[in-house]
């Protein structure tokens, strides 16, 4: 990996379940739910997704032109 980007972002896990139809679910991303959504104003959800931000737009640095021409086709 190039010393200019930042490592991957990796969520962390955090144990939680909940019941729905009386099945046990478990979902350890469930604190990347932000309850204000669609207004992300939780720290830790803000954090992960400026470091995923971040990894992102080092990756594509080299490809920056063709993200932007395939960006302006799909809008």
């Amino acid at each position: 990996m190039p010393a200019d980007r930042p490592d991957i972002p990796v969520a962390r896990r955090v144990a939680h379940t909940f019941m729905r139809h009386g099945v046990t679910i478990e979902d350890a991303y469930a604190w990347l739910r932000d309850p204000a959504f669609p207004q992300v104003t939780d720290p830790d959800v803000l954090a992960y997704l400026n470091a995923e931000n971040a990894y992102f737009e080092a990756a594509m640095k080299l490809h920056r032109d063709l993200v932007d021409t395939l960006s302006a086709e799909m809008e």
